[in-house]
């Protein structure tokens, strides 16, 4: 199991410009270098072939209204790579947002 502590950001809209120039943008790319270097180190299984399960838990500790979806592509997106070879090998997604005192997102991936 991944897990990511603090309030994890949603994906956002860029373009190849504004990842340059809107904070939102250096934030959500700080944050996916951050999910990368943290599933390095959980040494989680490549599954670079076939289709995979995904489960996601959000944890937040606060009321700010995400969307779920663009919480999975930070997520998933930044797992590219490195846990799976393309998030289209995802086939089967268990997404939950629940609140916390202790915020966190906790992944577990599995063959399908």
């Amino acid at each position: 199991m991944l897990i990511i502590p603090g309030n994890l950001q949603p994906a956002p809209r860029m373009t190849r410009r504004s990842k340059f120039v809107s904070e939102i943008a250096k934030r959500y790319l700080t944050q996916k270098e951050t999910i990368q270097w943290l599933a390095k180190q959980a040494k989680l299984p490549l599954l670079y072939e076939g289709n995979i399960s995904i489960s996601i838990r959000f944890y937040f500790n606060d009321k700010r209204q995400r969307d779920l979806d663009n919480l999975m592509k930070s997520v998933t997106d930044a797992l590219n790579g490195i846990a799976y070879k393309d998030d289209s090998q995802i086939t089967i997604a268990v997404l939950a947002k629940y609140k916390d005192n202790i915020p966190r997102t906790e992944v577990e991936i599995s063959e399908a």
